[in-house]
């Protein structure tokens, strides 16, 4: 399941909250966006609001305080598709976290084959799972080659079959969803066949006892 929680607070708290959820509950996932609701004039401007929300994604994630910082920032989304298992996005996150990359938001969509259209289907309780993972990096520190191999290595051990990785600066040339769409067809057709040819795991043969023979055949004539 997911939860959305809506909460005003100021932007110095959301430290101790992220520490909080993850010291009481490590086996969720958290991520957080954050809304400027105010002016700016009467609040902080939306640049000193990003500078202190990566102050507070750098002291999360255990950074030495004094490593300086670069303004140049890359956004991209994540696309994640596969069998459904538990404790997947947990990997990835944590993936994410050891290569300096942090999560904005996730959307998660469960569901399964279509037979009309031969594609994924939103359904609710679905075996097959796609997630969208909105990310934003440092391009000075992140090698998008090397993360692009990691996705698709610990997206495999964890079940995800089709990932892709598109920055907001490559979006504009519509090269990597198109084949993303594509191998998320495929898999789910091949998934969609081998569910109709295994057998039902409930349905079992039972087993044959050998027949006795009838009990007044044992006895002989005087």
């Amino acid at each position: 399941c997911a939860l959305f929680i809506k909460a005003i607070m100021p932007l110095d708290n959301m430290d101790l909250m992220m520490k909080l959820l993850e010291k009481h509950s490590p086996l969720q996932v958290y991520t957080c966006s954050v809304s400027l609701h105010t002016t700016p004039a009467a609040h902080v401007t939306t640049t000193k609001m990003l500078q202190q929300v990566k102050k507070v994604a750098k002291r999360w994630r255990g950074d030495a305080p004094d490593v300086v910082e670069k303004d140049e920032q890359a956004t991209g989304t994540l696309y994640l598709f596969g069998v459904d298992k538990p404790g997947q996005l947990t990997q990835i996150t944590d993936m994410l976290r050891h290569h300096n990359v942090m999560v904005l938001y996730l959307r998660v969509q469960s569901g399964g084959p279509s037979q009309d259209k031969s594609d994924f289907a939103p359904l609710l309780g679905g075996p097959l799972a796609e997630n969208r993972i909105r990310i934003i990096y440092d391009e000075a520190q992140v090698d998008e080659a090397k993360l692009r191999d990691e996705v698709q290595r610990v997206g495999r051990k964890v079940g995800y079959a089709v990932t892709c990785l598109i920055t907001d600066s490559q979006s504009q040339l519509r090269a990597w969803l198109p084949s993303y769409l594509l191998r998320r067809k495929a898999f789910t057709v091949a998934y969609s066949i081998a569910s109709t040819t295994m057998p039902p795991r409930s349905a079992s043969t039972p087993r044959q006892l050998p027949r006795r023979r009838p009990r007044s055949a044992l006895l002989t004539a005087p």
